[in-house]
């Protein structure tokens, strides 16, 4: 991606993440992902890789309980005083963690988080009863990974199966076993009685949450891209069809 960023810079805000250890990384020799030594040796291999000076805005990927808050904080306000990160946010925080990160950036005088990054979409709505409501009330911005649930919302699958070639099918069979298809089959008439494709009618209701910022879909091809970010301003749900959308998958307890 590199030599792509380096020639439209100007026109991108880049959002990356640190601090995921328990996959094989090259920086795992340097201890935990939320010290400031590996926060450190990742944000310059990421400038590096994206050929870039800074960051717009840098996430810590996951909580590690190996280390305090205090250091990951101090460490990542270095580097905005640096100029290497111009904002940072966190990922699978519960509301009691980021309240905690808020808490303790504050007491510290330490810039704090501006947004939260967890799972959230139409068959995993738990967040609703917990970081997405914190999140607002400390201002957070809200982004959701597994928006379309590892693609299950693109349309492309029925109860009888899907593209041979996705990741669904190839390695994760269980989610598409596991879809309440009598639901999905409800929620692809309600599209097409509006001419609108899946997509287009998960991400606006996505969209139309409060406190959502973005939504972080994946995307192996350009097409992929380009369908995706389409989708984002092509429909966005009235009232009555966000509830409606709403009551097709309601939060499994």
């Amino acid at each position: 991606m590199g030599p792509v960023v380096a020639k439209a810079r100007e026109r991108m805000v880049i959002a990356t993440k640190f601090g995921h250890t328990e996959y094989e990384s090259p920086l795992a020799h340097l201890g935990p992902g939320g010290s400031r030594t590996y926060i450190r040796a990742s944000i310059d291999q990421s400038l590096e890789r994206l050929q870039t000076d800074f960051i717009d805005l840098y996430q810590h990927h996951t909580p590690d309980p190996r280390v305090p808050i205090e250091e990951t904080l101090e460490a990542l306000n270095e580097l905005i005083e640096e100029g290497k990160v111009r904002h940072i946010g966190h990922s699978n925080y519960t509301a009691e963690q980021a309240r905690r990160a808020q808490s303790v950036a504050k007491r510290l005088g330490l810039k704090t988080f501006v947004s939260t990054q967890n799972e959230y979409n139409l068959l995993a709505r738990k967040a609703e009863n917990d970081i997405i409501p914190a999140a607002h009330a400390m201002g957070l911005g809200f982004l959701p990974w597994f928006p379309l649930h590892n693609g299950l919302f693109t349309g492309k699958f029925t109860k009888d199966g899907g593209p041979e070639n996705s990741r669904i099918m190839k390695t994760r069979q269980h989610l598409h076993a596991d879809a309440p298809w009598d639901a999905m089959d409800k929620f692809a008439k309600f599209c097409a009685e509006r001419r609108i494709t899946m997509l287009e009618a998960t991400i606006g209701w996505l969209l139309a949450v409060p406190g959502m910022s973005s939504v972080i879909a994946g995307a192996t091809t350009v097409v992929q891209v380009r369908e995706n970010a389409d989708a984002a301003v092509s429909w966005s749900p009235t009232t009555r069809e966000f509830t409606q959308i709403a009551n097709l998958f309601p939060i499994k307890p």
